[in-house]
């Protein structure tokens, strides 16, 4: 398995509005919709991620789970959440899947929701 890439604020700031990358959210479904599980100071996800819950992970089905998100593997896929366990699970197991372009961004608690600059829904 190829080690998972990460991406920075800038690039993933940049990676919005293109429908070749899909920004993936593994936090729980209430995060998500706006519920500050973590303390974090703005409530919601990264504007155009979808929701793919880490725990989700656990279903027999998780990839057509996946596929009925439109998530495909010519697309570049990027992952955030709270724990660096689980966003990197969810990597590896798009890996497993024959994702060939996966990325992992950390700094989601760090960067992204403290910066009122940075779109979030």
């Amino acid at each position: 398995m190829n080690p998972i890439k990460t991406v920075s604020t800038a690039e993933l700031s940049k990676s919005l509005n293109n429908p070749q990358i899909k920004i993936i959210d593994v936090r729980p479904v209430e995060a998500y919709n706006g519920w500050q599980l973590q303390g974090e100071k703005r409530g919601g996800h990264i504007q155009s991620a979808k929701s793919l819950p880490f725990k989700w992970t656990n279903y027999m089905d998780w990839i057509e789970v996946v596929r009925s998100k439109k998530i495909l593997p010519i697309q570049k896929i990027i992952i955030y959440g709270y724990s660096e366990e689980e966003w990197e699970k969810v990597a590896q197991l798009f890996q497993k899947a024959r994702y060939p372009d996966v990325f992992i961004y950390v700094s989601f608690l760090s960067e992204w929701v403290i910066d009122e600059a940075l779109p979030m829904e």
